[in-house]
């Protein structure tokens, strides 16, 4: 009898063993899978965090300008003289009009531009692109801006020597009745500086 009683407590004494190492695997697994929680939480905070910081970066090279004000982008100095509207830029030649017809309405600019760097640069209308007020950029017709008149008007691309200063023309193709708010200028052909010159206030 003695014996079985002996038996009986060393059966106890087996299950609570195991019982107590089950609930030291459930505390390790627990432990395991908060902090891997707790990593990709922290990971997730860190790529918005990082996110934000990029944002407010890109956000402080966008610098404001207003209509006429000089422009000093990269190695040039823009000025934005004015612009008007049309339908259509070319001519008519033996009742056959050669040119180019808007799909929705021309906008051209007039604009000056001055080499203030100390070496030669090829100056393109592609540094240019139109704003409007749903944010959505347009960018130039170089096509359109060839027919314009007087001939050489076109600032499409152009090599400038420093100093030089290049009077001519920009030519936008946008939907009719839509409201342009701004002017973007680039530093660069990759567009690592923007330049916004507000044309409605």
């Amino acid at each position: 009898m003695a014996e079985k009683v002996v038996e009986k407590a060393g059966k106890k004494s087996w299950i609570k063993e195991h019982h107590i190492i089950f609930a030291v695997g459930m505390i390790f697994l627990v432990s395991g899978l908060f902090s891997l929680f707790a990593g990709d939480n922290s990971t997730q905070t860190n790529n918005e965090s990082q996110q934000t910081t990029y944002q407010k970066q890109t956000q402080t090279q966008v610098k404001e300008y207003s209509l006429n004000e000089p422009v000093v982008a990269g190695d040039f100095l823009w000025e934005i003289k004015g612009f008007y509207n049309t339908t259509q830029i070319g001519e008519y030649f033996m009742d056959t009009f050669v040119g180019e017809k808007a799909d929705g309405v021309f906008l051209v600019f007039d604009v000056e531009v001055t080499n203030v760097g100390s070496s030669a640069e090829y100056l393109s209308d592609s540094y240019m692109k139109l704003i409007d007020s749903q944010g959505r950029k347009f960018s130039a017709n170089s096509v359109a801006a060839y027919y314009l008149k007087p001939q050489g008007s076109a600032m499409t691309f152009d090599l400038i020597n420093p100093g030089i200063t290049k009077k001519g023309k920009v030519v936008f193709d946008v939907p009719a009745n839509i409201r342009i708010t701004d002017m973007r200028i680039s530093s660069s052909l990759v567009e690592s500086s923007f330049y916004n010159i507000k044309l409605i206030t």
